[in-house]
């Protein structure tokens, strides 16, 4: 479901008002698309401006409300099965993230943190994905916890699976391509490495890099090059697939960087990436470059780095204008593949999104 699909309803009914739930209120702006919103959990209260209500015994009362859905969104998988079974099956429900379709492969720890079991397609092992959570005192946002689920086995994190997943739906043949990725982590390195050495066909050729101020650009540390996406140092169409994970976030200048991807890749290749993404505003950048500095457009804020403790500078937040500013950089069209599967969720989300652009002409 999409948020401008609520436009066609008079009332949405958040039910259980989890996690989830109160970071669509929060986040995502329903109000912008619906003009009556009711919250209903097992405690009442108020949740940023929003009355927070006991969910009725008698459903009747939904006749009031005009043409409405209810939306499941709690933390905790068992409280969301006892809701889903609470409403009678003439109602209007629709289960946020797609609950009934997975209930069976979920688990939820003590802290009401859900894992599940499925398929990493980072080592093509099925696994029981294991939970992590991590307080980190980032720039600009302070003591801030994540929560992330990684694979026992080769400890890929949701994103990286996901773009995995995306590069087997719509590109099978690429590990006998070259593909080239920009700052993964440790564990994504040795991941990919296995993969290519174990497709069983003629292989292509995985590498990555880093962007490292003491090295020049375009030689190497150790096995990791150097590279600036602003500044390749690849020759034209070299390379079949670019990966990014969550980095387009933190280049001054990214349209120089979609540019430069649309110059090394290949006719027919593509940049399989995935961003922190705000589909109901315009992508706002936060910093600009002038006369050789770095002009803040607002306050700084920090995400982690695999090889900075200072973390990584947040220099845009990505809208849904985005297709536009790839395509005007590199004339690239942009697809956007939301991935349903198994692959471990973060704080029961099982909406994850991959981004690729495809390079055509």
């Amino acid at each position: 479901m999409k948020l401008t699909d609520l436009r066609k309803y008079d009332t949405v009914i958040l039910y259980g008002m989890g996690f989830n739930g109160q970071s669509l209120v929060n986040r995502m702006a329903i109000g912008s698309f619906v003009p009556n919103i009711i919250c209903w959990d097992r405690k009442r209260g108020e949740y940023n401006g929003y009355k927070i209500t006991t969910p009725p015994v008698d459903f009747s009362c939904l006749a009031n409300y005009g043409k409405y859905l209810i939306i499941v969104t709690p933390t905790i998988a068992e409280y969301m099965a006892e809701m889903i079974d609470n409403i009678p099956d003439e109602y209007n429900v629709s289960t946020l993230y797609s609950f009934e379709e997975y209930k069976d492969g979920f688990f939820t720890g003590n802290d009401g943190f859900v894992t599940e079991k499925g398929h990493c397609t980072s080592c093509e092992s099925d696994v029981v994905f294991e939970k992590q959570t991590t307080i980190n005192n980032l720039k600009g946002i302070g003591l801030t916890t994540i929560f992330s689920t990684f694979c026992p086995k080769c400890g890929s994190i949701t994103r990286e699976r996901a773009t995995v997943d995306a590069l087997n739906t719509f590109f099978p043949a690429w590990r006998c391509k070259d593909v080239h990725e920009s700052s993964p982590s440790l564990s994504r390195i040795k991941a990919m490495q296995t993969l290519f050495t174990t497709t069983g066909e003629e292989c292509g050729e995985y590498s990555y890099s880093y962007f490292y101020e003491d090295v020049p650009l375009g030689e190497y540390k150790g096995e990791s090059r150097c590279e600036n996406l602003e500044k390749l140092t690849f020759s034209n169409e070299t390379i079949d697939y670019l990966i990014t994970t969550d980095v387009f976030e933190h280049i001054n200048s990214p349209l120089l960087a979609f540019a430069e991807i649309g110059r090394v890749l290949r006719k027919g290749g593509a940049h399989i990436f995935t961003i922190p993404y705000f589909d109901h505003v315009k992508t706002k950048f936060r910093v600009k470059e002038q006369n050789g500095k770095l002009l803040y457009l607002d306050k700084p804020q920090y995400h982690l780095n695999p090889i900075n403790a200072d973390g990584s500078l947040v220099t845009v937040d990505w809208g849904y204008d985005l297709g536009r500013y790839i395509w005007e950089a590199s004339g690239m069209e942009l697809l956007e593949y939301t991935c349903y599967k198994p692959i471990g969720r973060e704080m029961f989300n099982a909406e994850i999104k991959v981004f690729i652009s495809v390079k055509t002409k």
